[in-house]
């Protein structure tokens, strides 16, 4: 089975590199990490049992938080390693785990895998959420590693039903019946894992660990500064679009500038999800006759024609989205509007 899926991702490169080229000139040369990508991550220190817990972005990393608090508690000896697929969730690891290993999760090429797990060395494989690949959980398998996923979620609108696909049905319950234990957020997720083949017997729920990190407080540290570096007045309601998606910031400033008309002390700040889009909702902020405030301290936008424009507040920096919320008097949870 590796064989043949390590064809098809070879001829999804051979069609898709013009993409990669793109999304290298975007993102700068640091996003393609190619040694990393190719396996060449550092191998793990020395330690009879090694843990590699994966999550794919920031939200993921976030939550290994509790994992590996209670691995640090629970087995002091065992080493610890972590991957993420992105550039945002790959700094939010090594800003959390200065002294563990981190590095880039690979492409799942069989040859890869290997070369990652020969490395690593690991005795036990964590993956977050749903971020399971066919070649790693056949690879590891295969080699007696078992692999887990914690704060499991699959959702319908978009997994499931990629899952159902004629060739992907049959590669997804191949690779969901050889993980050895799924930890399912809810009965709903627990049984969608099921239908995808994991094992009745192997799949329990237990929560969303996320919660586990959730700190409930009237405040948070370095709120009021970044409140008095935009100048975001306190004394008036403010609202926070968080972690808003493609399509969503259109509808939201068009939301605004009616809510205006019935509460013109109404502020607006939007943090978006992704850090390549910050530029993108920056400039349609202005075109929506806005003045765009950035966290990152760029220069205000500011759109002609226009004398005294109302300014909205962009979060267009990374790990702040709580102090932005601790900040809000309502609250706008993205990708809740667009799928």
């Amino acid at each position: 089975m590796t064989i043949v899926l390590d064809l098809l991702y070879g001829l999804l490169v051979c069609v898709g590199w013009p993409l990669l080229i793109v999304r290298r000139i975007r993102r700068g040369p640091g996003s393609l990490a190619l040694a990393e990508r190719l396996g060449r991550v550092p191998s793990r220190p020395v330690a009879s049992h090694c843990v590699w817990l994966h999550g794919v972005s920031l939200g993921e990393i976030n939550a290994t938080r509790t994992i590996i608090g209670e691995l640090h508690r629970r087995a002091p000896t065992t080493a610890i390693v972590v991957s993420s697929t992105t550039s945002t969730g790959l700094a939010r690891a090594r800003e959390l785990y200065p002294r563990l290993t981190v590095f880039r999760f690979p492409l799942d090429f069989s040859f890869v895998i290997r070369r990652v797990l020969r490395r690593v060395r690991p005795s036990v494989i964590v993956l977050m959420e749903l971020e399971a690949w066919p070649n790693l959980v056949e690879v590891a398998h295969g080699a007696g590693i078992p692999v887990l996923i914690a704060n499991g979620r699959v959702t319908e609108g978009k997994s499931m039903r990629r899952f159902r696909w004629p060739i992907v049905r049959w590669v997804a319950r191949r690779m969901f019946s050889r993980l050895a234990w799924v930890g399912a957020q809810d009965e709903t997720y627990a049984g969608r894992f099921r239908q995808l083949g994991a094992a009745a017997e192997r799949v329990e729920v237990c929560g969303s660990v996320k919660y586990d990190t959730a700190e409930i407080a009237d405040e948070i540290p370095g709120q009021q500064e970044l409140a008095d570096e935009l100048t975001i007045d306190t004394s008036r309601p403010l609202w926070v679009c968080g972690s808003t998606g493609p399509q969503e910031e259109a509808l939201l400033l068009d939301a605004y500038e009616a809510l205006r008309s019935r509460h013109p002390e109404l502020q607006l700040a939007i943090v978006p999800r992704k850090p390549e889009r910050f530029e993108e909702v920056a400039q349609l902020i202005v075109q929506r006759g806005f003045a765009c405030l950035r966290r990152s301290g760029a220069p205000p936008l500011v759109p002609p024609d226009i004398e005294r424009p109302t300014a909205v507040f962009l979060g267009d920096t990374l790990g702040e989205l709580r102090k932005f919320y601790a900040l809000a008097t309502v609250v706008f949870v993205g990708r809740s509007l667009v799928p």
